[in-house]
């Protein structure tokens, strides 16, 4: 008896569970709503604009017969009196002055690590943060093809590795290796002539190998005055013919861009943002509201903007397509579509499993097709990866 009451229970079970698959199948099969994923995300709020980069340079001139060769890296920092640019008279003692400054560097680093070696250890954990941040700096710049840097950092590379060797034992000192470098080195000095002339920066700053004719289309001193026709009106000046770079002597410099009026109403002067730089290596900055000068007749406003930061990835820069982010929204991901008003609230409806839910939202962002739902407000019911409908429920 028991035993035939048993079989009726799992078969009345078993038809219960086939049920509830073929329903759940079916659902699926004939459900003829839309979804979206609800997706945590952050999305700025930017405004697009064509940007002009202002800086304080002095441009250098020099005429003179030979064959050039650069001191220093494009967009180094100098001080005041450096040597910048050398010539010479043929193409043996250009080569033999490369080789010279390599071996010097060479030197320089082996002894600097040997002085430190006698003092205290290097600190591993640091030298390998240092060691993977160099490699990802190498790699960044082979990729981009920003060959300006490589160099150095090839060197400071170099350098992270022989610290590497001091400090695990590898290597005692490098003596042995500074020997054979001063030996190199008193060759080739003995093979060199000398060159025939050079040129000095007037002042520390950061030097550039090259002038772009911007460098006095704008006046830095009233960077502040700019207006909207001085922007839309600036032209490239003739760039010297004797030219050999510039100096940038001042680390403050300006970015000025038309915009909308009322896109930059709500700014005022000293306000910061930050600002998207694709075309550099630096891709953004934070920067200072200096002014903004507003054209009523053309509705437009030209606004400018100061950093005081310059690193080399920035000596170059000038003409920009930048983004002024105005603001940065954190939350969950939704399409437009999907919220609707019910019983005077604003929400979304949510699938889950069988069972239609509405979630009252609070939007804090409206994008292009999509809005951004806060998920930190208490009264928001809306979770991540919930399936919310669009249109007909």
């Amino acid at each position: 008896m028991k035993s035939k009451a048993s079989k009726i229970l799992l078969s009345v079970f078993g038809f219960i569970l086939i049920a509830f698959v073929l329903y759940q199948a079916c659902s699926s099969w004939f459900d003829d709503k839309t979804y979206c994923v609800a997706q945590q995300v952050t999305v700025n709020d930017t405004i697009e604009a064509q940007g002009i980069i202002i800086r304080r340079e002095t441009i250098l001139q020099k005429q003179s017969a030979g064959i050039q060769l650069y001191s220093v890296s494009n967009g180094s920092r100098v001080a005041q009196n450096a040597t910048v640019l050398e010539y010479f008279e043929n193409d043996e003692d250009v080569q033999l002055r490369t080789e010279i400054n390599a071996l010097q560097q060479k030197i320089a680093a082996l002894q600097t690590l040997d002085d430190q070696n006698k003092i205290a250890t290097a600190d591993m954990d640091t030298n390998g943060t240092l060691l993977k941040n160099t490699v990802l700096d190498l790699q960044d710049q082979i990729c981009s093809q920003s060959f300006s840097q490589l160099d150095d950092t090839q060197e400071q590379l170099l350098y992270l590795l022989n610290q590497r060797q001091l400090a695990t034992g590898q290597v005692a000192d490098f003596s042995a290796q500074i020997q054979e470098y001063a030996a190199q080195l008193e060759t080739l000095q003995q093979q060199y002539r000398g060159r025939i002339d050079f040129v000095q920066s007037p002042s520390a700053g950061y030097f550039v190998n090259e002038a772009d004719g911007y460098e006095t289309a704008l006046s830095y001193e009233n960077a502040t005055q700019l207006q909207v026709s001085d922007l839309e009106n600036v032209q490239p000046k003739q760039i010297p013919s004797d030219c050999i770079g510039k100096v940038i002597t001042d680390i403050k410099w300006y970015l000025a861009a038309v915009v909308n009026a009322d896109q930059v109403h709500e700014l005022t002067e000293g306000d910061v943002l930050d600002v998207q730089l694709p075309l550099t290596a630096a891709s953004q900055v934070q920067m200072t509201v200096e002014a903004i000068n507003s054209d009523d007749a053309s509705g437009k406003a030209a606004i400018i903007l100061s950093c005081s930061n310059m690193n080399s990835q920035l000596c170059s820069a000038r003409l920009q397509t930048v983004q002024l982010v105005m603001g940065s929204y954190t939350g969950l991901k939704i399409d437009a579509e999907a919220v609707r008003i019910v019983d005077g609230q604003k929400g979304v409806y949510v699938q889950s499993g069988a069972v239609t839910k509405f979630y009252n939202v609070d939007i804090s962002y409206y994008g292009d097709g999509f809005v951004i739902v806060d998920s930190n407000n208490g009264n928001n019911e809306l979770k991540i990866y919930d399936d919310v409908i669009i249109g007909k429920v």
